[in-house]
């Protein structure tokens, strides 16, 4: 049976060594390449057309979000596994829709890795446990009271603060803290991505 090939690129060489280590200790698994930068993932992926890509997002001169994206972009593009420290929502996203297919904490249990790359190389995609279970108490956090729903809605449908508190007879000072509370509670950045949330949830029509 051909052995999977897998390309690990991560800035910090004690634990890019240790990834390495690993995998050449499980049958099957074979390491063609190392990489210490996003320019060199890339570089690295393109030479050697490898099955997986393991790959940190905070990397120096190409951020590991637009590797991968170049990535996905060769005719023989790898499955990609992101090896992070960040556990927020948001990181995993962008690493998701960036075209990753797995997700794993640097504080996950090495094993996990293997089981990611079978996952991915099965046509699934793979968060390690630990991930599971911040992002299931941060959802669990992360509900929103009925008025923060109203207003959510109504940011994502355009309407602007002075509006809204008319509309829900509330000051301005009261909706810019609800815009607040409900951003941080789902850990999104900015009006657009209210917006898509809203959409996905199926608060208001696409």
């Amino acid at each position: 049976m051909k052995d999977i090939t897998i390309v690990v690129a991560d800035d910090h060489q004690m634990l890019r060594s240790a990834i390495v280590a690993y995998l050449h200790s499980v049958d099957g698994f074979k390491v063609v390449a190392e990489a210490a930068n996003g320019e060199s993932a890339i570089t690295e992926t393109r030479r050697t057309n490898p099955d997986i890509l393991v790959i940190d997002l905070q990397l120096p001169k190409i951020h590991g979000l637009t590797a991968i994206k170049e990535t996905q972009r060769l005719s023989s593009k790898p499955a990609v596994i992101v090896v992070s420290m960040h556990s927020q929502t948001h990181f995993v996203r962008q690493a998701f829709d960036a075209g990753a297919r797995a997700y794993l904490l640097k504080e996950a249990a090495i094993e996990e890795l293997r089981d990611a790359i079978h996952t991915v190389l099965s046509g699934k995609t793979f968060m390690c446990r630990r991930l599971e279970s911040k992002l299931t108490a941060r959802n669990e956090q992360a509900r929103l009271s009925t008025r923060e729903e109203q207003v959510l809605r109504l940011i994502a449908l355009g309407h602007p603060t002075r509006e809204i508190a008319e509309q829900l007879h509330l000051s301005a000072k009261t909706i810019e803290s609800h815009r607040k509370h409900i951003m941080d509670k789902l850990e999104l950045r900015s009006v657009a991505e209210l917006t898509r949330h809203s959409i996905r949830v199926g608060l208001i029509d696409s």
